[in-house]
């Protein structure tokens, strides 16, 4: 009997663990299903004088003329660009500078990495020319360590609001 089938309804489930859970919560066994003794079954034995096939060569890399992805005829060309329009950017930006007068506002789910672009931003303020004359946080708490050394180190232009809402 396949150990994908359940035993009782023989209904056939396409992975072990979702057949052991029916058959757990559908007809109330606590029991473990029992396990088969047998192992999985040995490869088909060779032909003597024979070696198994070697797996297929890797395809080679693009050349340089080659850059170009084969094209799907069922996928529709590229839109024509304007002149106005950018060229598409790349996945990162290599290097920006701040230009006044501006405010940013730097927000995102949890763990997206808001406090080290903050970070990043505060540890090359070079790159915003003028200096900043004042920076405002509207944070949840205080209780992280950096967040401690921003108000230690940038007391003197720092707003520090607790909570979401600014007072």
């Amino acid at each position: 009997m396949d150990d994908k089938t359940c035993p009782v309804c023989k209904l056939q489930f396409s992975r072990k663990d979702v057949m052991m859970r029916h058959h757990r919560n559908k007809h109330g066994i606590t029991e473990p299903y029992p396990q088969s003794s047998h192992e999985d079954p040995p490869p088909p034995p060779q032909r003597e004088g024979t070696s198994p096939p070697p797996p297929p060569p890797p395809p080679p890399p693009p050349q340089r003329g080659d850059q170009q992805l084969p094209r799907n005829e069922d996928m529709p060309p590229p839109p024509p660009r304007d002149e106005d329009t950018p060229p598409p950017r790349k996945e990162e930006t290599e290097h920006f500078v701040f230009k006044h007068p501006f405010t940013m506002t730097v927000s995102g789910p949890t763990s997206c990495g808001k406090t080290f672009f903050v970070k990043q931003l505060l540890q090359n303020l070079r790159l915003i020319q003028p200096t900043i004359h004042r920076i405002t946080m509207a944070i949840q708490t205080l209780a992280t360590t950096l967040r401690r050394n921003y108000k230690r180190r940038l007391d003197h232009m720092l707003n520090l609001y607790k909570g979401y809402q600014l007072i």
